[in-house]
């Protein structure tokens, strides 16, 4: 793949066509559109993203011009003459450069390592042990980067090596003091301790161990994945007869976004191509010929193979083609793997909010109206749930929302990195409904700077595990992160107080329980 785009001026035609060939060589290889490692010059892999937030980062921040083995994003690993994968030794920078500059540390300061350059795979693996998380599901930081982020607090702050190592220690304690309140809310006969503990934690090992055996049990308390993972409508619902453009308009994006009808996609467009020679070319003449005639042409065609024999056609693919029921029930609130999501009727009239919606799609952009050949990549759309509808196939449903999507105007950045959306610019009608199962949940809330304005927040995760240990109870972080587009150069406060660090903690006292 031709790379030199990386040295490209980028406000060039050639660094943008390489910024969309590098993302869709990424998004193919690693099939994902929202855990793929930035290749900016600030995040040098070391931080992931969705694809919207890594193209804003390559244009402002430039492209690690080091990295020309793609390694992170599904190139094979070459091995070259100076023993490392995106090492350049004329001038002596690599995407681990961070190294030096964080410690503040020159040529003389690293002394012997040893001769990497007679075994480069030495060297490779060295470089390999650097990308591994610190703990397993850890997406910030890798092993070498925790390192060094440490080693710099030590430096900074003028630690000693004993109050480095208790510092280090008082977070382990922090965890076992936790354990230890629970262990002391066992004793119930103050004078035999050991016995209330022993005994109460054998009965709960017990019966943990019991419901291994047992169907449909589950422990009491914890929140089970299966759980996470359930589908079906909180409210009663109101059969309605829609308009049938609506519905051709749902049922479209239905098919659309069902593997099973890939294929007649293609062979539709073919045919279109084909009968309309003139316009081959003219991508959205030929899309919104698509859009108007595959529903009708995909029926004809799923009756024509079921008349012959052997026609491979299946059940799902017969109902799909036949079309959804034109009554279609309305549901005010509908449980979607585990989140609630309301229609904004619904949220009107609550204190809570669960009708807004981030979809991360695959869409056509046009540089200006007249732009006849607009080029597909990955787009973020924000929106607010209207409607609930229970699309009815006869043998079967599906959950679509119709929703309000703002418009590309109503869409901006602030200077901090918070996206920012205006509520009443409402675009892209011809293209209202999702499915339920694509988005994702957020929620607006009023900017006080910017008034008619809402920064766009996102749901933290509902599924709390302990991936760090096997503790009974582990530590537990919601994250409730805004949808940002690059940030700003600003100290934050984890730059000031350090990442792990405790300063503002008072010694001497117990941790609080709370039940």
């Amino acid at each position: 793949m031709d790379k030199s785009w990386m040295h490209s001026d980028r406000r060039s035609k050639a660094y943008e066509f390489g910024v969309e060939a590098f993302l869709n060589f990424a998004v193919e290889n690693l099939l994902t559109t929202t855990h793929i490692r930035c290749p900016c010059v600030k995040c040098v892999n070391l931080k992931v993203f969705g694809v919207g937030i890594i193209r804003d980062h390559v244009y402002f921040n430039g492209i690690d011009q080091s990295y020309k083995n793609w390694t992170f994003h599904g190139e094979p690993w070459e091995a070259s003459t100076n023993a490392s994968r995106n090492v350049e030794e004329d001038d002596g920078h690599s995407r681990y450069s961070f190294v030096s500059e964080e410690i503040d540390m020159d040529d003389n300061d690293f002394g012997d390592f040893g001769d990497f350059g007679s075994d480069p795979y030495e060297f490779a693996n060295v470089i390999g042990d650097g990308d591994q998380p610190v703990y397993p599901g850890c997406r910030k930081y890798t092993k070498l980067s925790a390192l060094v982020k440490l080693y710099n607090l030590k430096a900074k702050h003028g630690m000693s090596d004993v109050c480095f190592t208790e510092s280090y220690s008082s977070r382990r304690y922090s965890s076992s003091s936790r354990r230890l309140k629970v262990l002391k809310g066992y004793v119930q006969n103050r004078t035999l301790p050991e016995c209330c503990i022993a005994e109460r934690y054998i009965a709960e090992e017990a019966v943990e161990f019991c419901t291994q055996h047992l169907s449909d049990v589950s422990t009491v308390g914890v929140t089970s994945s299966q759980k996470m993972g359930v589908s079906k409508p909180l409210s009663g619902c109101t059969v309605s007869v829609v308009d049938q453009d609506l519905l051709n308009q749902a049922h479209l994006y239905v098919l659309e976004n069902t593997e099973e009808v890939l294929p007649y996609i293609e062979q539709h467009m073919i045919h279109i191509k084909t009968a309309y020679p003139k316009f081959r070319k003219r991508t959205k003449w030929l899309q919104d010929k698509h859009n108007s005639t595959f529903i009708q042409w995909l029926r004809f065609k799923v009756q024509s193979e079921l008349e012959e024999d052997n026609n491979g056609v299946s059940e799902n693919l017969r109902w799909l083609a036949a079309g959804p029921n034109m009554a279609v029930p309305l549901y005010r609130s509908y449980l979607i793997k585990g989140i609630k999501f309301n229609i904004k009727a619904q949220d009107d009239v609550r204190t809570t909010q669960n009708s807004g919606v981030y979809l991360l799609a695959q869409t056509m952009q046009v540089a200006s109206a007249k732009d006849k050949n607009p080029i597909l990549s990955n787009m973020g759309f924000y929106g607010v749930i209207q409607e609930i509808w229970d699309l009815d196939y006869q043998k079967f449903t599906i959950p679509v929302f119709r929703c309000d999507w703002i418009d590309s105007s109503g869409l901006v950045v602030d200077e901090l990195g918070f996206t920012l959306v205006d509520l009443s610019k409402i675009g892209h009608r011809n293209d209202q409904f999702v499915l339920a199962s694509q988005v994702k949940q957020i929620f607006f809330v009023d900017d006080p700077m910017h008034r008619g304005w809402s920064v766009v927040l996102s749901m933290p995760n509902r599924e709390y595990n302990d991936v760090i240990g096997d503790e009974v109870l582990g530590d537990v972080i919601i994250q409730c992160e805004p949808f940002t587009r690059g940030m700003p150069n600003v100290d934050t406060f984890d730059e000031l107080v350090g990442e792990f660090g405790g300063q503002n903690i008072r010694d001497g006292c117990e941790d609080i329980w709370i039940e």
